[in-house]
């Protein structure tokens, strides 16, 4: 039986969570990593809706699935309590802040 899943793509715009981001191409490919929720339950064949912060990108029925192992990924934590959850502040200095509130103007990898 299929799952409709809801796949968020987010773009520049916005925050990525203490990592530098996915490469999504909304009209063929989503990517997403073993730190994705439900990551490990999409399968051949279920619908999605693929939507980014404001809006409905598309629909499609998943085609193909391709597992890679082993791809490093660069995390970023907040240098006072180790949070990956922050963001990029455009025009505001330091330049991030948390969501606890601490700003900074590097992440710690």
């Amino acid at each position: 039986m299929s799952q409709l899943w809801i796949l968020k793509s987010k773009g520049e715009e916005s925050a990525f969570g203490g990592n530098s981001g996915y490469a999504d191409k909304p009209m063929s490919q989503y990517v997403y990593d073993t730190n994705v929720i439900n990551h490990d339950k999409l399968n051949v064949g279920d619908p999605v809706v693929v939507a980014n912060k404001k809006f409905i990108i598309g629909y499609a029925k998943i085609i193909s699935i391709k597992i890679r192992k082993r791809i490093s990924k660069k995390r970023y934590r907040c240098p006072v309590c180790n949070t990956q959850e922050h963001y990029s502040r455009k025009g505001q200095f330091p330049k991030y802040k948390c969501r606890k509130k601490h700003e900074f103007d590097r992440a710690s990898p």
